[in-house]
C-alpha cells in the first residue's frame, strides 16, 4: 500500500514538474514572440503608441502669424488614454469632432491657456477641427491594446 502511494506521489510530482517546465518555456517563447512582433511592427513603419500611455498632450500653437495648428496634428493612443489639448495662443479655439463621428465631442470655447481633456475608449480614427478656424485639423487614432497570449494557451486553443 505504501509503495503504491509513493508511486502515485512520484507521478504527480513528475506531472507538476513537466507542467512547470512547459509553462516556463511558454513564457520564454512568448517574450521572444512579442519581441519579434514589435520588430515587425517597427520594420513595417507602423507607429505604435507608447507602452499603454495613460495620457498625451496636444498643443494649439501659432507657428506663424494667423496660422494656428494642432501640434501634433495626428496622435496615436490606446483605448483608455486621456488626451489634453492646451491653447498656447492668445486667440479662442475649439476642439470639435467632425460631423458623423460615432462618439462626438466639443470642448466649447477655449481661451488662452485653457485646457480641454477627453478619454478615448472606442478604437477608430477620430477627426477633429477648430470651429472658429476651418484650416485647423487634427485626428486621434485610437487602437485597442495588443494582447500577447502565452504560447501554452495558444497551443491549447488550436
Amino acid at each position: 500500500m505504501a509503495r503504491k502511494l509513493a508511486r502515485g506521489l512520484m507521478r504527480v510530482r513528475y506531472v507538476l514538474v513537466l507542467l512547470l517546465g512547459v509553462a516556463i518555456l511558454g513564457l520564454i517563447f512568448n517574450g521572444l514572440y512579442a519581441q519579434r512582433l514589435a520588430v515587425a511592427d517597427a520594420a513595417s513603419g507602423v507607429s505604435a503608441p507608447a507602452a499603454l500611455a495613460t495620457s498625451t498632450d496636444v498643443f494649439i500653437t501659432e507657428p506663424s502669424a494667423f496660422n494656428w495648428v494642432f501640434s501634433p496634428p495626428q496622435i496615436t493612443v490606446t483605448t483608455g488614454t486621456v488626451v489634453y489639448w492646451t491653447n498656447n495662443t492668445g486667440v479662442a479655439h475649439t476642439v470639435t469632432s467632425d460631423p458623423g463621428g460615432v462618439d462626438p465631442w466639443d470642448s466649447g470655447t477655449l481661451g488662452s491657456s485653457a485646457v480641454f481633456s477627453r478619454t478615448f475608449n472606442t478604437p477608430g480614427v477620430l477627426a477633429y477641427h477648430c470651429s472658429f478656424h476651418p484650416g485647423m485639423l487634427g485626428s486621434v487614432v485610437v487602437l485597442a491594446p495588443k494582447v500577447y497570449l502565452p504560447l501554452v494557451i495558444k497551443a491549447a486553443m488550436l
